[in-house]
């Protein structure tokens, strides 16, 4: 990173916090510091945003809600970028679709559908994040995808460039997307909906489901790993007896073996100990190499070397 961040001083509509701890802004709580954490205020300052740091050769990431990411207790020597709450909005289009900006809430997505009884991607109940992180790594659960009931994603390139990109355009894939790879910001989805339709039960029937593996209160950042094809992450770390196993800190989920949990005041070195003895042990006993669905952040080893040690 450059010694000279200063040019991001010069930039108006945005709040700029240095040496922000980890633990403050992601939900497994643990983690060194971020050097520059940016919040943007305005639509106009994103591109100005990532021209500067490009310009000043700072490397950044794109922050939700911190729900999927797990920083190393050396932190990141770069910023954490992230919109603030004017971000948060959702509209009404037209009676079969509706505007959420890249900040809002999942948690808000749902309510909003539910209070205007309409059919969505309500199988994203319960699921933590914000809808920008959500169609980044297209999140799903119970067979659904989010990328399946977008009609249109905005997004701000890192050379500045605002887009409007259709769902064909963006190349989703299980977890993944050209967003995601070639760090895209969302800043707002325009999202299919179905007018009329009673959804109280269906929200009901998803929440219910997802709270007999998730945990109220807990300090982890859901699923750690990718399911591969044909199978679960889950059920392959549980065949290995890795339920319950303690490293330090941090413990695999007696509820969901995907799920790793860390103590408060925990290290995210813990965590990632759990995380490639999980792995290796997985991939001793069945050849499979599990790959992270949460993001990895300021670790210095590349997570396909752990198979090699």
């Amino acid at each position: 990173m450059t010694d000279n961040p200063e040019i991001l001083d010069e930039i108006s509509g945005i709040k700029i916090e240095r040496e922000i701890c980890a633990r403050k802004i992601t939900s497994y709580a643990v983690g060194g510091n971020i050097n520059i954490l940016i919040t943007v205020k305005d639509s106009n300052g994103i591109p100005h945003v990532l021209r500067a740091l490009r310009k000043a050769d700072i490397s950044y990431l794109i922050l939700g809600a911190g729900t999927n990411m797990l920083v190393s207790d050396d932190g990141f020597k770069g910023a954490f970028v992230r919109l603030n709450a004017e971000f948060r909005e959702i509209h009404n289009v037209s009676e079969q679709t509706i505007y959420a900006g890249g900040a809002c809430l999942i948690s808000d997505l749902i309510l909003f559908l539910r209070r205007n009884n309409l059919g969505g991607p309500l199988f994203l109940s319960g699921i933590p994040g914000t809808i920008g992180g959500a169609v980044a790594m297209n999140a799903g659960a119970f067979g659904g995808e989010i990328s399946e009931y977008l009609t249109y994603i905005d997004v701000v390139t890192s050379d500045g460039e605002i887009l409007k990109l259709k769902p064909s355009e963006c190349e989703f894939g299980y977890r993944q997307s050209k967003i995601k790879k070639e760090k895209l910001f969302v800043t707002g989805v325009e999202i299919a909906v179905t007018p009329g339709k009673k959804i109280e039960n269906e929200v009901e029937e998803y929440l219910t489901r997802r709270s007999k593996n998730h945990l109220q209160g807990s300090n982890y950042a859901g699923s750690v790993f990718k399911n591969p094809k044909g199978n679960y992450a889950g059920k392959l770390i549980d065949d290995c007896g890795l339920k319950g196993l303690r490293v330090g800190s941090a413990f695999v989920s007696e509820k969901h073996a995907n799920f790793i949990i860390s103590d408060d005041g925990g290290s995210a070195s813990d965590v990632f100990d759990l995380m490639k003895i999980s792995a290796t042990r997985v991939f001793h006993f069945y050849g499979i190499k599990l790959e992270p669905e949460i993001q990895l952040v300021g670790f210095d080893i590349k997570w396909d070397e752990i198979f090699k040690l």
